[in-house]
């Protein structure tokens, strides 16, 4: 009876395996030459630019996947969806090609003068995009922070193949380095698209680079806080340059839990000075440590939890040290950890 429970076990996970290795996820996107809508109960068809397929019958996709919005002869579209065995599609859904389009890079096969090259990329689904002759990817570095998501921009030829014209720089790609300032706003002028701005926070005044308009959080608040007399907290990036190229003023918190970068204690005589990190940001946030306070052991590299306020300068200064409430650093009253900004700016 073990043996046949073992036999049994196998084969479903064997089964399941197989079922896994025949469906895969694709965005195939480009001009739709012919198209034939599936019903509930009948295959139907769709050709993108030289590429066609089969959507099959199903009562859910052939409502909501191929919506008159969406999918029509002649639309520019991004058809992602997950495909069978047989290269058909089974779940789908369409929209317009975004621009530019982003995600993962796969596979980058560089074009040449004489040869064409071609780009894979997952976002929703795995897109294949071939790159002309000579077509200029010069500024396709690695962005600094080393990840593989990148951005470009996509054209369609005659055909009605989509294809790439270009690598499309965000300014989250050209960030070197975030950091976060808290305490008081002493000056802030705006910048043009002709001339640089700067802000001054307590002791440190930051570059804006020329161009840049305050969006503030994507996913939220979108009131630029950065007001002279206000006591804020800064969250932004640097570019190569030292420019201040992204960045959310949010109100002033008052304490937070984080990685201890460096430490140099206070002296009898003079100040000492906090910095707190975050993954690949070691120098992500000072505070000033007054003469005369006592934070106990603090290891670089160890987990530490502050309070600090506003000084006369307008720098923020550490006021004393708490535990975290349980179960976790970062729990009940302790106030969130300094995060990574969040981008989902194509500037």
């Amino acid at each position: 009876m073990r043996t046949l429970v073992l036999v049994v076990a196998c084969l479903v996970v064997g089964s399941a395996g197989v079922q896994a290795q025949e469906q895969r996820s694709l965005s195939a996107c480009g001009r739709i030459n012919a198209f034939t809508q599936a019903s509930p109960s009948t295959d139907g068809n769709i050709t993108i630019g030289t590429r066609a397929y089969v959507l099959r019958a199903d009562a859910i996709y052939s409502r909501s996947g191929q919506n008159t919005q969406a999918l029509g002869v002649g639309r520019e579209v991004c058809l992602n969806g997950t495909l069978d065995a047989s290269g058909a599609f089974v779940q789908y859904i369409g929209h317009g090609i975004p621009q530019p389009y982003c995600g993962h890079v796969l596979e980058l096969r560089a074009p040449t003068p004489t040869t064409a090259g071609s780009l894979v990329i997952r976002d929703s689904g795995v897109a294949t995009f071939p790159i002309p002759v000579g077509t200029d990817l010069s500024n396709d570095a690695p962005p600094p922070s080393g990840t593989t998501y990148k951005c470009y921009s996509l054209n369609v030829d005659a055909a009605g193949d989509a294809y790439v014209t270009g690598r499309f720089i965000r300014t989250a790609d050209r960030v070197v380095t975030r950091f976060q300032i808290c305490g008081s706003v002493l000056d802030y002028v705006l910048a043009t698209p002709t001339t640089a701005g700067a802000v001054r926070i307590g002791s440190r005044t930051m570059t804006i680079e020329r161009g840049f308009v305050y969006t503030g959080d994507p996913a939220g608040d979108r009131t630029d806080r950065t007001v002279v007399g206000a006591d804020v907290c800064l969250r932004g990036g640097l570019s190569g340059a030292g420019e201040l190229i992204d960045f959310i003023t949010q109100a002033f918190r008052d304490r937070t839990c984080s990685t201890v970068g460096s430490y140099r204690p206070p002296s009898t005589a003079a100040d000492g000075l906090l910095v707190l990190s975050i993954p690949g940001n070691p120098d992500y946030m000072r505070l000033v440590v007054p003469t005369g306070t006592d934070l106990g052991a603090v290891a670089a590299g160890g987990d530490i939890c502050i309070s600090y306020a506003v000084n006369a300068a307008g720098d923020a200064f550490v006021t004393g040290r708490f535990q975290p409430s349980p179960p976790s650093l970062g729990g009940a009253g302790s106030g969130p950890p300094i995060p990574q900004l969040p981008s989902t700016s194509t500037r």
